[in-house]
């Protein structure tokens, strides 16, 4: 299940992106998002992955590697200079339940669908929501009400 609010660009084709999904769940990760950047002949592609487990330099190194392959056949991209695998980050939107258990103890920042920010410590993740510890209190969210979701860096 994704959740709602957030959905993958569309510079590259379907053909593409599936055979791209394929190759990252082979390695039991997910596509999160990308960024198709430059011009003609120098072009970029940067790719956000995640698991559930950590995303290392070598799952992104195997990850890359198989990838090249497929953007080798596919005449849009042509031009491609670069092509770099990572992590998202946590400063980038949560998108899968299954993302959110890592995260356990940290501040976060999730928006709801009837566009309330709830701020507070990701306490507890159930199979349809998560639970935050907030100025309020404890607050469950259930995932088919947040529009968006991150971790929020403390400094």
């Amino acid at each position: 299940m994704k959740l709602s609010g957030m959905s993958i660009k569309q510079e590259l084709s379907e053909a593409t992106l599936d055979r791209i999904r394929t190759i990252c769940r082979s390695h039991n990760a997910e596509l999160i998002d990308y960024s198709l950047r430059g011009r003609q002949r120098s072009l970029v592609l940067e790719l956000f992955i995640d698991s559930p487990d950590s995303v290392t330099h070598e799952l992104c190194e195997q990850i890359s590697r198989q990838i090249e392959v497929v953007l080798d056949t596919d005449p849009t991209l042509e031009g491609l200079s670069r092509l770099d695998v990572s992590s998202p980050g946590v400063e980038r939107p949560l998108l899968y339940p299954w993302q959110y258990p890592k995260h356990c103890g940290r501040s976060f920042v999730v928006r709801t669908n009837d566009g309330t920010e709830n701020r507070g410590i990701l306490r507890d993740v159930r199979s349809d929501a998560i639970v935050l510890d907030s100025e309020e209190g404890l607050i469950e969210i259930p995932f088919t009400a947040i529009a968006s979701s991150r971790v929020e860096l403390e400094w």
